[in-house]
């Protein structure tokens, strides 16, 4: 009667044990959620109330979304009752712009101008004084360029702004 080869079940076993593993191994990096960017991007992100106040509307409105340049902060005040920014979106993704007040009026509206000059698309603030343009209407320009916020006041107030563009990847 010849004896079992035990050699190479070991090592068949060995090969099993192996294999199994690296699938383990695998599907633990599979569930490992991906690194986000920022929601806010600036080389003073976190810091002061314009972040405190962005971080949250980021994470409700552009949760998916990156960053377009650096928040920015605006100040509306009589005498000056208009402020802007130029952003440039990318052709093909889709945007939103989110803007809220700091402190003083709630009563703006933002605009957002082609670089021809017609208004793309506009909006009032809510009672909270947030708006956000792209959330209802879409903007997802087939060709990127540059674009126009512009925030105007609505009463004689003055005002404490923030804005943050925000686009898909």
């Amino acid at each position: 009667m010849k004896k079992p080869d035990l050699c190479g079940a070991s090592v068949l076993l060995w090969v099993l044990a192996l294999g199994c593993s690296r699938q383990e191994g695998e599907a633990t990096r599979k569930e490992t959620p991906p690194a986000r960017a920022p929601l806010i991007q600036d080389a003073d992100a976190g810091r002061g109330p314009g972040y405190d106040r962005m971080r949250p509307l980021a994470e409700r409105y552009a949760s998916r979304l990156l960053p377009q340049g650096p928040l920015q902060k605006l100040e509306l005040a009589e005498g000056h009752r208009e402020a802007s920014f130029v952003t440039v979106f990318p052709g093909g993704a889709c945007c939103r712009v989110i803007a809220s007040s700091l402190k003083g009026s709630k009563a703006y509206q933002v605009l957002l101008k082609s670089n021809t000059g017609s208004v793309v698309q506009r909006a009032l603030a809510d009672a909270s004084g947030v708006t956000v343009l792209g959330l209802e209407d879409p903007l997802c320009p087939a060709e990127g360029g540059a674009f126009q916020v512009r925030v105007e006041a609505q009463g004689k107030q003055v005002s404490s702004l923030v804005a943050q563009v925000f686009c898909s990847p």
